[in-house]
């Protein structure tokens, strides 16, 4: 099951990364207080920050990690 979660973990931090510009232009989730705080394109950080994590996480879960 963990070699499950991690290959879905995987293609969801990979899609994150790879495809920030279509979920955000797509979805238009934008929270202006973020951009205007960390300046205009954060989101686009935001959502490749978001994809390193679950890839990380998903390399955590492999490993035994959170007990699955």
């Amino acid at each position: 099951m963990r070699f499950l979660y991690f290959f879905i973990g995987m293609a969801a931090g990979f899609f994150c990364i790879r495809f920030n510009k279509w979920l955000v232009d797509s979805t238009g989730i934008r929270w202006p207080s973020l951009e205007n705080t960390l300046g205009p394109g954060s989101m686009y950080g935001i959502w490749k920050l978001a994809g390193v994590i679950l890839i990380i996480l998903s390399f955590y879960v492999l490993f035994g990690g959170f007990g699955l």
